[in-house]
């Protein structure tokens, strides 16, 4: 059991360092604070208790809570804040079980600051509330300490005796052979409820170690030595035992805190990498902006001069103008790119997609007829799209469809979406596994020397997600490519 309290202190203890809503965290920090208090940390466990209640827990919860901060400010001989506590629980539960152990525990705190009166009375109130077996027992046993307080030793020794021909709980009944050996005259029969008390399979060691003592004063005040060293050997084989078990859980509960303390500095540098890289990742937003703002002046000046060299008819016009218009071109590519990375959601409306269709099939006549491509257009559908995103998503699909040599594409609209078919080579296993990926370079090569980012699918699926859709490719029978662009309908 002591192994199974630790591991759960453990995990406990990893779990507070999880965002937790303010209830969760103080319900774990109530089973923290009984675990640390069974395995001895009693006053470790009250620390607990007491960060739990400032998180300003539930009416229910903070009963619990304070019934077991309570309890363990008694253990500490701390009676008169443990009775603020439970008078306060008491005040916020209407479960009778509850209020007949609160009841109980306040009775042992008023005995031991010798309010007899008071504590006579929580018992009387803890019988009349008990709805379980145990509770009756358990007030009939302070009964009969209370009284011996009062001076019966008699009356007190007649409840424990009849307390023990009952079917008692383990701790219950060694603690009423523990009173029986230190309340009756007859030492041989004091003798025999102490090893009454000692054969009582408890995992707590105190009350061996309170019998032990017990005996060994009674006997060396009459003389019997040799019984009284038969009783102080146990007493320290007893405590012996009990002080190895506490360094065990010590131990053991030492190595919980430093495998706490290696995630928390995993985490603390987990959390300051993350932080470099969003850093590293916002100057490089901050660089392609500068980038492409400052590159878009001097690539002008380049187009333009060749044009004027072509119209003079320099041999190098030509080649010039090719070559500002394909930086051209992959500068918006990668301007696009960074725009889309950047769009986490989009507005989106009940749009006529074939419209948004027509208009970017308009745009890419011109290049269609370059390639010798016949573009084919069907269908219609309103569905849910940002019009400027889709309109980019289209062109990039096109584009890519007249760039990878297809004779013919097909445009398909219908109540799901828009499909975008040639009769290009299409894409192996190894293109589907990574074609949506950044500067991703597939298997397929430009048929006209068209520059090629690897970034027009990225664009695609990015700006999809955007817009609440979805996308997939795939592969035409007997030949050709396959683009499903997925949108939702309007309500």
């Amino acid at each position: 059991r002591t192994g199974e309290l630790v591991q759960s202190v453990g995990l406990g203890t990893r779990v507070l360092r999880e965002s937790l809503d303010p209830q969760d965290r103080a319900r774990l920090m109530n089973v923290l604070g009984a675990a640390r208090d069974l395995l001895g940390q009693t006053a470790v466990a009250v620390e607990v208790f007491e960060r739990a209640l400032t998180l300003r827990p539930d009416p229910d919860l903070e009963a619990k809570i304070r019934v077991n901060l309570g309890v363990a400010l008694a253990r500490l001989e701390r009676h008169e804040p443990a009775i603020d506590h439970l008078q306060a629980a008491a005040a916020l539960s209407a479960d009778p079980a509850r209020m007949a152990r609160i009841q109980l525990d306040l009775a042992i705190s008023q005995r031991a600051l010798g309010d007899l009166v008071a504590c006579r009375a929580s018992l009387d109130e803890a019988a009349r509330l008990a709805g379980d077996p145990t509770t009756p027992l358990l007030v009939e046993h302070q009964r009969a300490l209370l009284d011996a307080d009062e001076g019966h030793s008699d009356a007190a020794l007649v409840r424990l005796r009849a307390l023990v021909s009952d079917d008692l709980p383990v701790h219950l009944e060694a603690a009423t052979w523990q009173e029986i050996a230190r309340l009756d005259p007859d030492l041989d029969a004091a003798i025999s409820a102490a090893q009454r008390a000692l054969a009582a399979k408890t995992e707590s060691p105190e009350w061996a170690v309170v019998v032990c003592t017990l005996l060994v004063d009674r006997l060396e005040a009459a003389a019997r030595y040799e019984e009284a060293l038969v009783f102080q050997r146990e007493l320290t084989r007893r405590q012996e035992a009990a002080w190895a078990a506490q360094k065990d859980t010590e131990l053991a509960l030492l190595r919980v805190q430093l495998e706490v303390d290696r995630l928390r500095d995993a985490s603390d540098a987990l959390t300051a990498a993350n932080a470099e890289l969003e850093q590293a990742l916002r100057e490089k937003d901050e660089f392609v902006a500068i980038a492409s703002h400052d590159l878009r002046s001097p690539l002008t000046a380049i187009q333009m001069a060749g044009e004027l060299l072509n119209e003079a008819g320099h041999p190098l016009g030509a080649e010039i103008a090719r070559s500002s218009e394909r930086m051209a071109l992959m500068l918006n590519k990668l301007v696009h790119a960074h725009a889309a990375e950047a769009t986490d959601a989009v507005a989106t409306e009940a749009v006529a997609i074939e419209e948004v269709v027509d208009r970017v099939v308009a745009a890419l006549a011109g290049k269609a007829a370059d390639k010798g491509a016949n573009i084919v257009v069907s269908g219609s559908a309103r569905l849910l799209a940002d019009p400027e995103a889709l309109a980019r998503v289209l062109t990039n699909g096109i584009e890519n469809a007249l760039k990878f040599g297809a004779s013919s594409v097909w445009i398909v609209t219908g109540e799901d979406g828009v499909e975008i078919l040639d009769d290009g080579p299409g894409f192996t296993a190894e293109d589907l596994d990574r074609a949506f990926g950044k500067f991703a370079r597939l298997s397929a090569r430009p048929t006209g020397a068209e520059p090629s980012t690897g970034l027009g699918l990225y664009i695609i699926k990015r700006l999809m997600e955007a817009m609440g859709g979805t996308v997939a490719l795939g592969n035409r029978a007997p030949r050709g490519a396959r683009l499903v662009l997925g949108l939702r309908r309007p309500g």
